[in-house]
């Protein structure tokens, strides 16, 4: 968008990899980027430190003194009208900038629910107690970066508390080549990072909570999941009759085109989970948990079907499987209402409101 009407763009950034370099060197619609590697291990020994202290570790993970000197230098080089830090874990450096110079913070989500949702309801001890020890830093860090920026942009509506500095921004998101709907009857479908916690303990729930019922109702049913980095836990699930692993696939809309159902069963995650997103722009008919709608800010019975108990989603799923005309309405609903809020056009239009925003901010510091 700051291209198109004319501003230059240069980026500053951490590189934890040769990877992560190379990712960089590939922001070829950028004026300039500055990447500075980043080690890992020292990353490690500065988040043990920080254990002992009232410091988010996340923070603390990328709190790289040599990070911090370059930043300083290209902000005195550039002398930019308008800096943009992107989540927590970057928002430490609002501190580098002058108030004369406006400022936003994209926090994404509010990232101290996720760790405070994992202490309560994960499965892994490990888990529990790294949410018990991040969740009340990590709310502190969001209060000051909030407090120092001119603009705080959030990606759930749920995550809006103030609406004069928060801007929601919705993360713009395509499954790719959204293709016609050919779906195979009794097909489920649950996409995502297969090595990701919350996703771990979803599709495990699912396959051993929900599905065995239902297979025994509908033997044709199959639960797809697909995604990359499968956990030994979910490669195990390929064991079990009406379950395939599929892991990395060259196109995650061609498996929702085959899907005529999309599950999103996570319970321990906040903000929007954009594997739900994908579905609904794909058309397919989706059930999910409260989380995971409130997260996206959708309608039960409008968008989606919401369902928390395993009753209710073997309630949910048999609904979709037998009622064709309930599922064709609702996925077309929900598929006007993800042009609606995340096209192109409209996130532009939400990032411009966030610019303004922090301009005007900085401007009345000027006057000062």
């Amino acid at each position: 968008m700051l291209k198109a009407q004319g501003h230059e763009v240069h980026v500053v950034g951490i590189a934890w990899s040769d990877e992560e370099g190379a990712e960089f060197d590939r922001l070829n619609f950028v004026n300039s980027v500055t990447s500075v590697r980043g080690s890992r291990w020292a990353a490690v020994v500065r988040v043990a430190a920080a254990v002992f202290t009232q410091r988010s570790l996340q923070q603390a993970y990328t709190s790289s003194p040599r990070f911090r000197r370059v930043l300083r230098r290209e902000l005195a080089e550039l002398s930019p009208d308008i800096v943009y830090f992107n989540v927590v874990r970057s928002a430490q450096f609002l501190s580098l900038v002058g108030a004369e110079t406006a400022t936003m913070v994209d926090l994404d989500e509010r990232r101290s629910r996720f760790y405070e949702l994992s202490s309560r309801t994960s499965t892994s001890f490990v888990a529990r107690a790294l949410g018990r020890i991040e969740a009340r830093r990590m709310r502190r860090a969001e209060r000051r970066a909030e407090g120092q920026a001119g603009a705080v942009l959030y990606s759930s509506p749920v995550d809006v508390e103030d609406p004069g500095r928060d801007i929601l921004v919705r993360s713009p998101k395509s499954a790719g080549d959204v293709r016609p709907r050919d779906s195979t009857p009794g097909r489920i479908v649950f996409v995502g990072r297969q090595c990701y916690r919350p996703n771990v303990e979803a599709v495990t729930w699912f396959a051993d909570q929900v599905l065995p019922p239902l297979a025994r109702e509908f033997p044709g049913v199959e639960l797809v999941v697909v995604g990359e980095r499968p956990s030994r836990a979910v490669k195990a699930l390929s064991a079990r009759p009406g379950i395939v692993v599929t892991g990395r696939v060259p196109s995650i809309a061609e498996e929702y085109s085959r899907a005529q159902i999309a599950i999103v069963p996570v319970r321990s995650a906040t903000g929007v989970q954009l594997k739900f997103i994908e579905a609904l722009e794909c058309g397919v008919p989706t059930v999910v948990t409260p989380v995971v709608a409130v997260g996206a800010g959708v309608e039960d019975g409008e968008h989606t079907i919401v369902a928390d108990s395993a009753e209710e989603w073997r309630d949910a799923i048999r609904r979709l499987l037998v009622d064709n005309d309930l599922a064709l309405a609702m996925a077309g609903r929900a598929s006007t209402w993800t042009v609606a809020n995340y096209s192109d056009m409209a996130v532009s239009r939400a990032l411009a409101e966030g610019v303004a925003q922090a301009m005007r901010k900085a401007d009345v510091a000027r006057r000062l």
